[in-house]
């Protein structure tokens, strides 16, 4: 393998990083915490998210994953 290419190793690993975090976490701290604590369903959090200006692709996943982190019952 020449000096310039990456190995398919290498290039996995950076990819996988890439997507360790989710556009969602990028969102104002305020607005994660409303969406972890409601009891509202996902598809009324994305209707209020899009009313805000805010996309809503993964929100199903990233609220699961993160009440999972910080030990919030659904």
């Amino acid at each position: 393998m020449s000096k310039d290419q990456v190995s398919l190793a290498d290039f996995a690993a950076r990819e996988h990083d890439g997507r360790k975090s989710s556009y969602l976490d990028t969102l104002p701290p305020e607005i994660q915490d409303q969406l972890l604590v409601t009891k509202a369903s996902v598809n009324v959090a994305k209707k209020w998210l899009r009313s805000l200006g805010y996309e809503t692709t993964g929100l199903e996943a990233w609220r699961r994953k993160k009440r999972a982190e910080r030990g919030i019952e659904p």
